[in-house]
């Protein structure tokens, strides 16, 4: 008999768990909530301005809120980005490791890119090269960006200003870069 009570006992122990687990959650989802909640906060309370009726109302609402909403933004809490800018940031970045960014422009906007899908290849043109004692290249993009082969892989011609080069996405985090159509060799972005 002891061991069924016990068996019922733990039974009733295991069903209730889950809903400890959950409120527990819930508990955690409450207290991280403010903090987000202070970011959108301005915004929405902006919009909910247009539910008031037209008057002095309204338009107090609107001032009052949309000063907010101005402070939010230039206590850069809030980020305001369009498609296109978030589209160029994904491309600025192609090639960094997940959550690097250039040490000196390091800002929101990389934050915001993390949503963005990645592009799967850019094309640019090779504004400096110079080859490396070890024989592999250093390439300058014309964005600034900055590449190194790495792999030993001859070029047919060697790349030179002005040449385009096509980088895209390979297997394991490895990049492929192919200057002016020739063979693709393999690249690391440094900076």
């Amino acid at each position: 008999m002891r061991s069924r009570d016990h068996q019922e006992a733990s039974r009733r122990r295991s069903q209730s768990m889950p809903g400890g687990m959950i409120a527990g959650l819930a508990a955690m989802l409450l207290v991280a909530t403010p903090a987000a909640a202070q970011v959108v906060e301005p915004l929405g309370a902006l919009l909910a301005c247009r539910a008031l009726p037209d008057g002095p109302q309204r338009l107090a609402c609107f001032d009052r809120h949309a000063a907010a909403v101005a402070t939010a933004i230039d206590a850069r809490d809030l980020v305001v980005t369009d498609r296109a800018q978030r589209a160029a940031l994904a491309t600025r970045e192609f090639g960094r490791p997940v959550g690097a960014t250039a040490p000196a422009t390091r800002s929101d906007e990389a934050a915001a890119t993390a949503r963005e899908p990645i592009p799967a290849r850019i094309e640019a043109t090779i504004a400096r090269v110079a080859q490396l004692p070890n024989g592999r290249w250093a390439i300058v993009l014309d964005s600034g960006a900055r590449w190194q082969q790495a792999d030993d892989r001859i070029f047919a011609r060697d790349p030179r200003a002005g040449m385009t080069i096509t980088i895209t996405r390979a297997a394991l985090g490895s990049y492929l870069g192919k200057v002016d159509g020739q063979v693709a060799v393999r690249l690391r972005r440094v900076d």
